[in-house]
Order: structure tokens, then C-alpha cells, then sequence
């Protein structure tokens, strides 16, 4: 082989490298772009992990108050699995001692029992009044279940309170805290499009399951 073609195919042999490197690379721009978009549709979102709220929200804005599906796509505790998964905490309000009971357990951020987080059951002492819960779920430390429905009444009112001091000083949740209401007796409409607008500022989501 003469010199010259040696360099034309040392050239060519560079370009195509180049160009697989470019088609990977977009490939991969093209995957995590699909996967943000996706991530807050209830029906296409896949693969849950722990990213920051406002990457995803960016791509899609999430609905500050949501209703489960009549024909959801998980049982209620794997939905609240999924919030974990994903990085992000919750309370669940309920009114079914018997899912309070199973809510109530270690849950993981990551595959492989990974990154544990505590759900814990909220007792009727000072110590874990609603300013700590909200606090708590602020910061993303661990989720909780209320299974009172009176207690999940107080809480929800504390918390319209709380969200509107947080609002004020224009201060948001770095992951995304869910209000799960699995209770019977249906969310005020006044409390609950109040509860619309602060959460859209803050980084609360409200998810109605009955």
C-alpha cells in the first residue's frame, strides 16, 4: 500500500469513528430526553430513579393535584414505591387500617434494597405533631401514613398553612412531596384548589385515589 492510500484510509477509518461516536452520543441524548418526557405520565413513565424534581418537571410540568386512574397501572403501595424510587417522599392518608399497616415498612431508593427510607406511622404525641411531618417531608428524610382520617383533616389544614408561609418566601422543595388521600370522605373543593396553587409553587402534588 502506498503512503497516500495508507493516510486516505487512516482518514477514512477516523471519520467513520466519528461518526459512531456522534450516533452514540445522540442515541443516548435522544434515550434521556424520551425518559424525562415520560417520567411524569402516568401511563408511559418507566424505570423510576431518584433525579432531581425539577429535571423532569422541566420537560413535562406535573398536574399539582392528580386522580388515580379506575384502572391504575399499579397497586396503591407500588405507586408509593414509585414516589420513593424516584427520589421523592410522601404521606399517605387513609382510612384502611389494614393499608396503613402495610404502607408502613422500609422502602428503597434503588434496586437491590438500595438507599433505604423509613415510612413511619404518625403517632398522636408532640413529638411528631404536623410542623415536624411537614418538615420532615420537606427535606425528603422519610414518608409517613395517617391513618386517621380526622388527623389526615388537621394535617392537610396545617400544611395549606405551612405552604403559604413557604410560598411567600418563594422558597420549593427540592423533590417532589406527595399528599396520597386514600379516604373516603372527598377533599374540600375550596382546600383542595387552594392546596392547587401552593403546591404548584412549592413542589407538593396532591394524588387522589377515591
Amino acid at each position: 500500500m502506498s503512503d497516500a492510500d495508507k493516510l486516505a484510509a487512516d482518514r477514512l477509518d477516523a471519520a467513520n469513528l466519528m461518526v459512531i461516536r456522534v450516533m452514540l452520543g445522540l442515541g443516548l441524548f435522544f434515550v434521556v430526553i424520551d425518559y424525562l418526557y415520560r417520567a411524569n405520565k402516568y401511563d408511559k413513565a418507566y424505570f423510576p430513579l431518584p433525579l432531581p424534581s425539577s429535571w423532569i418537571d422541566t420537560m413535562t410540568p406535573r398536574d399539582p393535584v392528580a386522580i388515580r386512574p379506575a384502572s391504575p397501572r399499579r397497586t396503591l403501595l407500588e405507586e408509593m414505591r414509585m414516589f420513593t424510587r424516584r427520589g421523592e417522599s410522601y404521606v399517605f392518608m387513609t382510612d384502611d387500617t389494614q393499608a396503613a399497616a402495610q404502607a408502613t415498612t422500609t422502602a428503597y431508593r434503588l434496586p437491590l434494597k438500595l438507599w433505604p427510607v423509613e415510612v413511619l406511622a404518625v403517632a398522636d404525641d408532640e413529638a411528631m405533631d404536623d410542623d415536624f411531618v411537614f418538615e420532615t417531608l420537606w427535606y425528603c428524610r422519610n414518608s409517613f401514613v395517617v391513618d386517621s382520617p380526622n388527623r389526615a383533616e388537621q394535617m392537610l389544614a396545617r400544611f395549606v398553612e405551612l405552604l403559604a408561609e413557604r410560598r411567600a418566601t418563594h422558597a420549593r422543595t427540592r423533590q417532589t412531596v406527595h399528599i396520597v388521600w386514600d379516604i373516603a370522605t372527598p377533599v374540600p373543593q375550596a382546600i383542595l384548589q387552594r392546596f392547587a396553587n401552593l403546591g404548584r409553587a412549592t413542589g407538593f402534588a396532591f394524588f387522589i385515589c377515591r
